[in-house]
């Protein structure tokens, strides 16, 4: 069996200043125009603290989440965000997801669609 890719060196420095372990980025490949198309993004935490966490929303409105409210993550706990991706035209979208971790500091996740 193959070994599983290493942590990109973003995730590994994400996990190092605020302990928390998510993908760098959400990225949607098959979509069309007029469609709607949800996916979840997972934050976990690594640390043996509890962690409270919140989000901004996406700038661009083809990209949206549910009101940002705190995320409280015990240790080894996950917890799914779900993004949602509204096309109107067959063009690239790009977006940005900022995170601040109480205590610990900020990162930032892209969102994205190619062309299909």
């Amino acid at each position: 069996m193959p070994d599983a890719p290493a942590p990109s060196g973003e995730r590994v420095a994400r996990i190092s200043a605020v302990g928390i372990d998510c993908s760098d980025s959400l990225g949607w490949h098959y979509w069309e125009p007029g469609g709607e198309y949800t996916k979840p993004f997972v934050i976990k935490n690594v640390t043996t603290k509890t962690q409270k966490v919140k989000y901004r929303l996406p700038q661009s409105h083809y990209f949206s989440m549910q009101f940002p409210e705190t995320i409280v993550l015990s240790p080894g706990t996950s917890y799914s965000v779900p993004i949602t991706f509204r096309p109107i035209e067959r063009v690239l979208y790009n977006d940005t997801v900022h995170f601040t971790v109480a205590g610990r500091g900020d990162f930032s996740i892209t969102i994205r669609a190619t062309l299909p």
